[in-house]
C-alpha cells in the first residue's frame, strides 16, 4: 500500500475514533477516564460506533467483488467461441434479411 493511502487510512480511522469519543463524552458528561469501567465503557462505545461501519464497509466490498466477478465472467463469455459463432450466424442472417429486402424493392 502507499504511503499516500497509509495517511489517508490512519487519518480517517483517526477521525472514526474521534467522532466515536465525542458521542461517548456527550453522553457522559462527567466520565473519569482514569477509571476502568469508564474505559470500558468507552472501549464497548468505539466498538459498536465502529462496527456498523466495518459492517458496511465488508458489505461494500462484497458487492465490488461480486460486480467484478459478474464483469470477469461476462468478458470470458464474450470471447468464447459459442458466443463468436452465435454473433456470426446473428450477423450473417441480418446481411441475408437486407439483402432479401434489397432483391424485393428491386423487383417492385
Amino acid at each position: 500500500m502507499s504511503e499516500r493511502i497509509n495517511r489517508e487510512l490512519y487519518s480517517t480511522f483517526k477521525e472514526l475514533i474521534s467522532e466515536a469519543i465525542q458521542a461517548y463524552a456527550a453522553e457522559n458528561h462527567q466520565a473519569n477516564m482514569a477509571s476502568v469501567p469508564a474505559q470500558e465503557q468507552l472501549t464497548l462505545h468505539i466498538s459498536k460506533h465502529l462496527h456498523g461501519l466495518i459492517t458496511g464497509c465488508e458489505d461494500e466490498i462484497d458487492s465490488l467483488w461480486f460486480m467484478l466477478d459478474e464483469s470477469k465472467a461476462s468478458e470470458s463469455a464474450i470471447k468464447s467461441l459459442d458466443f463468436k459463432g452465435r454473433v456470426d450466424k446473428m450477423v450473417d442472417d441480418h446481411v441475408v434479411l437486407l439483402k432479401m429486402m434489397q432483391r424485393s424493392k428491386g423487383d417492385a
